[in-house]
């Protein structure tokens, strides 16, 4: 087998967020690997049973519209014998990682490194993400707090004061 010179950015740019998971669509990394779609999916259909909903699971009519109308799909949606289209399978993460074990014998493993150093790269900015997130929450709730605590201080010299104003009468007669 050939090698391909491949980069991260071609690669980062077939990786979809779908459902709050890092996913690629089958067709695009049968293209990327140099499988036919139907070759690619006559390897998959021996191997169905590794593939639980967390590796591959086709994506919704919905999904595959939002991935087209945002100009984020990189190749055009596959039609079916009669042009109507075909919702993709997705692989997630670990799903990609066992689909490279069954492909193992015929990956190229450019392509394949460059997969892997871009799903490190998107789990090493989550990772930052959200600790600033957390971060900038974390921020808001210390200025919240402060602002009631200046809240409370105020209350409690207001209440201080007024208690100081406050004339005792006395009501004994001897005065």
């Amino acid at each position: 087998m050939k090698t391909k010179k491949i980069n991260k950015t071609k690669v980062r740019s077939i990786i979809y967020d779908i459902d709050g998971k890092k996913c690629v669509v089958d067709y695009e990394l049968a293209d990327m690997y140099g499988y036919s779609y139907d070759d690619f999916n006559n390897i998959m259909q021996k191997h169905l049973f590794l593939f639980n909903n967390d590796f591959r699971f086709k994506i919704t009519e919905d999904e595959l519209t939002e991935l087209v109308s945002s100009g984020k799909l990189k190749m055009q949606p596959m039609l079916d014998e009669e042009g109507h289209v075909v919702l993709p399978y997705v692989y997630t993460e670990p799903g990609y990682y066992l689909l490279i074990s069954v492909l193992k014998e015929n990956l190229d493993s450019n392509i394949t490194k460059a997969f892997l150093d871009v799903f490190y790269d998107i789990n090493e900015e989550i990772a930052k993400t959200s600790y600033f997130v957390r971060l900038e929450q974390l921020q808001k709730v210390s200025e919240r707090i402060e602002d009631i605590l200046n809240r409370l201080e105020k209350i409690v010299g207001d209440i201080n004061s007024s208690q100081n104003k406050i004339k005792f009468i006395s009501t004994d007669n001897n005065n």
